[in-house]
């Protein structure tokens, strides 16, 4: 098979240096899809803090799947974390 000759080198060349500049623009939209998805999964200090209210743990109880709930309900009843959240919750006592 015969070597290509530098006309053909220089058109694959350029070819391959537009495919790494297709691949570096589409690599660059995936880091800022990236970055946008980690920025919404990630709590400010204030939403954190609006987590530890009480309304901030009724929204997040009331957030949970079905089987959350389902583990919620057991461990409150079986775990030494969940009677005493159980406690806290119904009798509004501590658990200490």
């Amino acid at each position: 098979m015969a070597e290509p000759t530098k006309a053909q080198l220089y058109e694959i060349l350029e070819a391959e240096k537009l495919k790494l500049t297709d691949a570096e623009k589409v690599a660059a939209k995936q880091i800022k899809t990236i970055q946008s998805l980690e920025k919404q999964l990630t709590y400010s200090a204030e939403e954190l803090e609006q987590l530890k209210s009480v309304e901030g743990v009724i929204i997040c109880v009331n957030s949970l799947s079905v089987d959350d709930m389902k583990l919620l309900s057991h461990s409150a009843r079986t775990t030494e974390s969940g009677i005493a959240a159980f406690m806290a919750i119904n009798y509004g006592i501590s658990h200490n």
